[in-house]
């Protein structure tokens, strides 16, 4: 059997999204009513929650699994792609309208981007696209009609995308019509990212872009991370899957970014 590029076995992967997103929904849950609720072992829920710590996702302490909003792991880029899927098609579905055909589109390794792709490609084909992931390189590829560059820099294989000084550099070559990306963390009116290496490519990616769209679904709002990537107010749309919080809403309501939400 076969294993990702982060050295998780594919259906592990998917068996881990189901365990996060159940304790997100619950608040916490016993390692007992987990093997109960997922038709899996004991042995096997330690196991996956061994690793899940590894990434900062869950914390198990006295047989008590619950969620952890910690500012200094971001989840896998496997894990990230499972979670919150039927958000990220709601997203997806009000993004792609915003690309006109033939544009040029800049899009970062973010997940919640991957699922937008598709329609985009469907609706505005032939496009250019310019991105530091791999897996949107992968996804692009299955199409003749879109043209893609891929940034260089070094390679992070819990992304599985390419960041640093020669990837920001890579985008100092272009004027991009528009730019997509998510991130994780939204709080006091700004993005939030757990890593600085990631922020200064999200930065460099919002500078040479000339519309900029925000993707996040509500989740986002009730997290907190350790680095800036930017405020709110530098983006035209904030595109998510439910009303954001009124403090959120004012502010872009202030600031002109659009609001779009299921």
């Amino acid at each position: 059997m076969t294993e990702t590029n982060n050295g998780l076995i594919p259906h592990v992967s998917r068996r881990q999204a189901r365990l996060t997103n159940t304790v997100i929904d619950q608040g916490s849950m016993t390692v007992e009513q987990l093997a109960t609720f997922l038709d899996v072992s004991v042995v096997t829920i330690y196991r996956d929650l061994a690793l899940l710590e590894n990434e900062g996702i869950l914390t198990l302490k006295r047989g008590i699994v619950e969620a952890t909003t910690s500012t200094i792991f971001d989840r896998s880029s496997s894990l990230r792609s499972e979670i919150e899927q039927d958000a990220k098609n709601k997203i997806s579905a009000l993004a792609a309208p915003l690309v006109p055909r033939g544009a040029s589109l800049a899009v970062d390794d973010s997940s919640t981007a991957l699922p937008a792709l598709d329609r985009i490609i469907d609706k505005s084909a032939p496009i250019t696209l310019i991105t530091n992931s791999l897996a949107v390189l992968k996804h692009a590829n299955k199409h003749a009609s879109v043209d893609v560059q891929l940034t260089g820099g070094k390679y992070y294989s819990w992304s599985n995308s390419f960041y640093g000084p020669l990837a920001i550099k890579h985008l100092d070559d272009f004027q991009i019509d528009f730019c997509m990306m998510s991130d994780t963390a939204i709080f006091n009116n700004a993005v939030w990212n757990p890593y600085d290496y990631v922020t200064a490519f999200k930065q460099k990616m919002l500078e040479v872009s000339r519309t900029k769209i925000l993707m996040a679904d509500s989740s986002k709002f009730h997290r907190k991370a350790l680095t800036k990537t930017c405020e709110l107010g530098n983006f035209d749309f904030l595109i998510t899957d439910e009303i954001p919080p009124k403090e959120i809403a004012e502010y872009c309501k202030s600031h002109e970014v659009e609001i779009l939400h299921a």
